[in-house]
């Protein structure tokens, strides 16, 4: 299944997405970070907060340019303790995003 942020998504898309994470045996989240919060809601944070506990003793693959270093700067701490109880690989490689082609 393939979702959009969920900061964009109403609580019914929301809860839909939900319902299919907990039948996953395994989930990626792409790009962990990107997400905004442009009024301030805390929805976002809430959601991930809320996605990464369905995601327990699951298979879960979560990739960000966010460095551990700065995880409590850019989410509150119940999604800092989550992903912080992960096993954390960091892999130092230029983008591709900034290569021209």
């Amino acid at each position: 299944m393939r979702v959009a942020s969920p900061e964009v998504c109403d609580d019914k898309q929301f809860s839909d997405w939900i319902r299919d994470v907990d039948a996953a045996s395994m989930v990626i989240i792409d790009d962990l970070g990107t997400e905004s919060d442009q009024y301030r809601t805390g929805i976002p944070a809430q959601r991930l907060c809320h996605l990464l506990n369905r995601c327990e003793k699951k298979w879960l693959w979560v990739n960000t340019n966010v460095s551990p270093t700065a995880w409590s700067t850019k989410w509150d701490t119940r999604v800092e303790d989550r992903l912080l109880s992960s096993l954390v690989t960091t892999i130092n490689a230029p983008s591709y995003r900034s290569e021209k082609v």
